[in-house]
């Protein structure tokens, strides 16, 4: 399953549910706009026949418009205000996406501050906020050039950091192209724009290129030091024979 952000419902209703051989009143969505987990479209799905126990969970299907496959809507964690029952989560599965996970061995090399803003910005893509996850994302971004930079380069702007930046870390192009990427996808979360935001496609592209980049300066470099630490362990323990 995968949590839908209470931003993605366009639409809810007051419904009755089959409930203890009466009825139950649910303030429930009928109108919710995610990615298919099918084909991956975006479109607005509707939600209708919903049935279950509001004291545990209650679930609709629904039709992609796209492909025609036919998720399943879930509610849960209802509370019951007067005689309408409301609920606090809503899921979709089969799930949009696995989970994203933190790129390993970076804990020894990477400043605790930007470790901190990193599994933020994780954390913000994996509930599917997609504009606060690309916002989030150019925030590591700028994390990573400002601890990169000495203080007299830190107040450019982050254009002017990015290309600063290979003079203090042996950057190819690509790198640097990765990092003008991230800064300008940021900029598409950043401003509200009624005909651009972010979705899960550029949202999952973008952070596909943060974890590149995070693995070519920390991690990268924290594994080639263990390995040699490793290989200089075994030279001296042979030599010691």
């Amino acid at each position: 399953m995968y949590k839908v952000s209470e931003e993605a419902v366009r639409q809810r209703m007051n419904t009755k549910v089959l409930y203890n051989g009466g009825f139950a009143i649910c303030d429930l969505p009928i109108a919710v706009s995610s990615h298919c987990p099918y084909c991956k479209e975006k479109v607005v799905f509707k939600c209708h026949d919903w049935t279950g126990d509001p004291s545990k969970s209650i679930s609709s299907n629904s039709e992609c418009a796209s492909c025609q496959e036919k998720p399943v809507f879930i509610s849960v964690g209802f509370f019951q205000t007067g005689n309408i029952w409301f609920g606090r989560d809503l899921y979709i599965y089969p799930g949009l996406e696995q989970k994203r996970a933190l790129v390993s061995d970076i804990e020894t090399s990477m400043p605790e501050n930007l470790i901190r803003a990193y599994k933020a910005a994780i954390d913000t893509y994996n509930v599917g906020l997609w504009n606060p996850a690309v916002v989030a994302a150019r925030r590591v971004l700028e994390g990573i050039t400002k601890t990169s930079l000495p203080k007299e380069e830190q107040n450019q702007s982050l254009y002017k950091q990015i290309e600063t930046l290979s003079k203090h870390i042996d950057l190819e192009l690509p790198i640097k192209q990765i990092g003008h990427s991230l800064r300008t996808a940021g900029n598409l979360g950043a401003h509200f724009d009624l005909e651009k935001e972010a979705d899960i496609e550029i949202a999952s592209i973008m952070f596909d290129l943060l974890d590149y980049l995070i693995e070519y300066i920390y991690a990268i470099p924290n594994r080639v030091k263990i390995l040699e630490e490793r290989i200089t362990k075994e030279e001296r323990d042979a030599s010691q024979q």
